[in-house]
Formats: structure tokens, sequence, C-alpha cells
């Protein structure tokens, strides 16, 4: 299966923590393939925290979409992931935006992510790695639906997209 992972940190050095949960994430069952740009945004939630650095990366996995979302509640965990407030701070957070074309409703994971298409640092990303392809029940390229998505402001940290190899993976 080929899946889409949001990832997000505004604590302790924000981009070397998305860094290290793309490390933790990448192994035999589930292969890291592209990280997307990176970018930096104000907090959606609660406005007295530091600014968002958020990506998206590519894998290809034997993991069911459950599998792979409890994998990355797995990267979490290990990395000290500690829940103190709804959209608060965190030192890293990642979510599943995407399995395939599968629409998945289920008490515990929600695919394509219930509030993608409204958030830029989403969707940029997103269509920096799939600008042609569709969103499942949404008609218009990503690169279309990520273009009219403006908020929040984003600000580019690293514009390219890198392969699994300049991962170092």
């Amino acid at each position: 299966m080929r899946a889409y992972v949001g990832l997000g940190a505004n604590l302790n050095e924000p981009a070397e923590r998305i860094r290290e949960a793309i490390g933790h994430l990448d192994g035999p069952d589930v292969r890291v393939q592209r990280r997307s740009s990176m970018v930096c945004s104000p907090p959606v939630g609660p406005p007295d925290q530091p600014d968002f650095v958020n990506t998206v990366i590519e894998v290809e996995t034997s993991e069911t979409p459950h599998g792979l979302w409890a994998r990355c509640q797995g990267v979490e965990k290990t990395m000290g992931r500690v829940k103190t407030r709804r959209w608060g701070e965190r030192v890293i957070d990642l979510d599943v935006i995407l399995c395939d074309a599968r629409v998945i409703d289920s008490p515990d994971l929600t695919v394509p992510h219930p509030q993608a298409l409204q958030r830029s640092f989403v969707m940029r990303p997103l269509a920096d790695l799939i600008p042609d392809a569709s969103f499942p029940g949404r008609c218009g390229r990503m690169a279309d639906l990520a273009a009219a998505c403006t908020t929040p402001p984003l600000r580019m940290l690293d514009p390219a997209v890198r392969t699994r190899e300049e991962l170092g993976l």
C-alpha cells in the first residue's frame, strides 16, 4: 500500500524531531520513499505556542491502514509525545493522511485525514509529492486543491522534495 503521513512538531528543534521520526518510522514493513518540502506555520490551536514545522512523507507499506496508524502512534510514544491540550504544542505528531484511494471511517482512524483539505501545511507538502493525483471524494488535482488552501500562511524551510537516499535511509 502507498500511504502519505503528515509530520509536525513545534518543540525541541522541530525540524530535527521530524527527521528523527522519519528514521523511527522507516523499516522493513514501512519504507519511506520521499519527503515533501518542509514548511513552517503559526499554530492552528492555542496561539501561545511556537510555530510548527510540517512535512509529508510517502511510504510503501505492507501494514494495513490501522497497522500504519499504530506504528505512527508508537513513534510518537517512543519520542516522548505527551498530549497536554487539544492542538497544543508537541515534540512530534504523525497523522495518516491518505492510504491509496481508500476511505476509512472508524472510531480510531479516519482516512483521508478529516482536516487535511483545510490545512495548507498538509496540502502544500502533499501536492509537492503528488500534484496530479486527486483527493478521495474530491474533484480536481491535488496541486489545485493545495493552491486554494491558504490557511494558515506558510514559510518554506526546505522547498525541495527529498528522496529516500537524500534522507539517508
